[in-house]
C-alpha cells in the first residue's frame, strides 16, 4: 500500500515512514504464513491436496492398512 501511495503521489509529496514499510512487510509475510493453515482448516478440497503433497514430500507418515488403503498420519 505504500509503495502505490508514493508512486502515485511521489515521495515528496507524499513520504511514507521506514517502520510502516517495514510492518506492511512483515504483515504480508504473516498472512502468506497463515494462508495455508487457515484453507486447509476450512476447505475440504484444499485439505485433500494438501495431505497429497504431504504425502509425496514424506512418504514416512503413511502406511498401507492390511486392505491396500493407505492410512494418513498427517
Amino acid at each position: 500500500m505504500a509503495y502505490v501511495i508514493t508512486s502515485l503521489c511521489g515521495d515528496e509529496a507524499c513520504p511514507c515512514p521506514d517502520v510502516v514499510i517495514t510492518v506492511l512487510f512483515w504483515i504480508g509475510y504473516f498472512n502468506s504464513t497463515l494462508n495455508p493453515l487457515i484453507y486447509a482448516y476450512f476447505n475440504r478440497d484444499f485439505r485433500e491436496a494438501f495431505r497429497n503433497t504431504l504425502q509425496s514430500l514424506l512418504p514416512c507418515f503413511v502406511r498401507r492398512s492390511p486392505y491396500g488403503h493407505s492410512v494418513y498420519y498427517v
